[in-house]
């Protein structure tokens, strides 16, 4: 793109030239819409929650360990020569819980307990006694719960809202790619547009300095002068209108740039070339691009995609809930046997019986670990609802929420391609009226040029030539309007089939489904 230095000098006249003079790109316009955008920091921080939710839902397959550590001491008053009169127990618990993806859980427990009765209590056995248990149990659910699809449900449905986040993202950068370069354009035109209220002006005061001198020679009427005047003022007042849609322009800019409130005395100057290309685009491959990158049409993908996520998943809810558990447990205490120790045989009482004391704890954890002591069960159980109106009805509603979503992505197709249409429409009509605009303004300098030798000849009026001046400058105004049209259709079309991201080489790190 060529730079406009004669927009630079034309900047010298106006009065609305500001000291603090800014050249300004459209690319470093762009820079500072994304910078200062406070949606686009909305968004991210949106988007950057989601994947942390992501993280959040992964918890369920944390490992979770408890410990339990209790003293008791209790005494009571005896009613039989059985009881003991008081007794001290210490428990340590040591526990491990997993859920793995088929929904069963599976926990590991460790207990180690030291029970000792009063010195005068004479049934107990061991006296104080060790013990050491570990138990290990599985719950699988079987209907209701089961499977990977059930158990990550969550975690899915937040991908799915972080995928989402990130579109979101991406539309609302999209958008402010496309009010940035339509204002822009507008910058552009209002310029331009001072530009050619700047030149009718100066023909103005030309026709009215030619008028002054026929009236002076006596060439023509002093009433012949009032109209020359009545002309220039009315370019001057163009003038102003110009120059109010230029500080119009530069307010817009300022306003989507987000600027700061003591950087808006700043006055840009496009340095763009506001000559334009044609760019030919297929309608097919418009439409095609469009339902494939437009971030509105991966949204209500996703939308439907999470609705049917949550539809399956309140689907299986209705299901009998039916617990498959088994648990398998080893136990050991601190029963030593009293052995002879010449022998090594063990020694019985006067009742035949084996003669035992108390050994450690360690005596107690090796036992249990020589799995001699055994138990195992298995198991089932069964509950389900019989009405299960609470189930049915959530299913239901997901159900019709699945169906809703499936309308509105739909819906979304019909208004992109739409949008699509529309834009390559408009792009057409611009490219077409810019054809016939430029025809217009060449024929009309052309009549203003034959017009004002004739008035040099006496052979037409100043309301005349003011009239062709008049007609030269809407011509001039028509073109450009016709060329900015034309490069607004195009951004527009673009932003249809979402290409301008990466057109203007802003790319994102998309997420990953681990």
């Amino acid at each position: 793109m060529k730079k406009l230095i004669v927009l630079g000098i034309l900047l010298v006249a106006l009065p609305l030239a500001a000291k603090n003079q800014q050249k300004l790109t459209l690319d470093g316009a762009i820079k500072q819409a994304l910078k200062n955008n406070l949606d686009i920091q909305i968004s991210k921080i949106s988007y950057e929650q989601s994947r942390a939710d992501i993280n959040g839902a992964k918890g369920i397959f944390d490992l979770k360990f408890t410990m339990n550590a209790e003293h008791s001491d209790t005494s009571r008053a005896p009613r039989t020569e059985l009881d003991a009169t008081s007794d001290k127990q210490d428990l340590l618990t040591f526990s491990a819980k997993q859920l793995i993806s088929t929904g069963a859980t599976l926990s590991l427990n460790f207990t180690n307990y030291k029970y000792e009765t009063s010195a005068d209590y004479m049934f107990s056995t061991l006296n104080p006694v060790y013990g050491a248990n570990t138990r290990f149990r599985i719950d699988q659910p079987i209907f209701n719960g089961f499977g990977k699809k059930n158990v990550e449900y969550q975690i899915n449905l937040n991908r799915k809202y972080s995928q989402r986040a990130l579109e979101q993202l991406k539309n609302t950068i999209l958008g402010l790619l496309t009010d940035t370069e339509s204002g822009y354009l507008d910058l552009l035109y209002s310029f331009q547009n001072l530009k050619v209220a700047q030149e009718s002006l100066k023909l103005a005061k030309e026709q009215s300095e030619i008028t002054r001198k026929k009236v002076q020679v006596g060439t023509l009427a002093p009433v012949d002068q009032l109209q020359a005047d009545a002309n220039l003022a009315d370019a001057e007042q163009k003038l102003v209108s110009a120059e109010n849609l230029l500080l119009a322009a530069q307010d817009q800019l300022k306003k989507i740039l987000n600027l700061k409130r003591e950087n808006w005395n700043v006055t840009f100057i496009p340095e763009e070339d506001p000559s334009f290309h044609i760019q030919h685009f297929s309608p097919e491959k418009c439409v095609d691009t469009a339902l494939k990158n437009n971030p509105t049409i991966k949204m209500a993908k996703l939308d439907t995609e999470v609705s049917k996520l949550t539809m399956d998943f309140q689907k299986n809810k209705m299901k009998p809930t039916v617990n498959l558990y088994g648990t398998l447990s080893y136990d050991g205490n601190n029963k030593e046997i009293l052995r002879d120790p010449a022998t090594g045989e063990p020694i019985y009482d006067q009742y035949g019986r084996i003669q035992v004391f108390p050994g450690s704890y360690r005596n107690a954890f090796n036992d249990m670990t020589s799995l001699n002591h055994q138990s195992w069960s298995v198991g089932f159980n069964v509950s389900f609802p019989l009405q299960n109106r609470a189930a049915k009805a959530a299913y239901m509603r997901a159900k019709l929420d699945n169906s809703s979503k499936n309308f509105q992505l739909k819906n979304a197709v019909i208004q992109v391609t739409n949008s699509v249409r529309d834009a390559l429409r408009n792009l057409n009509a611009s490219l077409r009226s810019i054809d016939a605009a430029k025809k217009t303004r060449e024929l009309r300098e052309k009549n203003l040029e034959i017009e004002k030798k004739k008035f040099i000849n006496g052979m037409s009026t100043n309301f005349l030539v003011s009239q062709r001046e008049d007609e030269l400058a809407q011509a001039k105004i028509a073109e450009l309007n016709a060329k900015v049209s034309y490069q607004k259709s195009v951004v527009l079309l673009k932003k249809a089939m979402g290409t301008l991201l990466e057109e203007r080489h802003i790319r994102f790190e998309e997420p990953k489904n681990n």
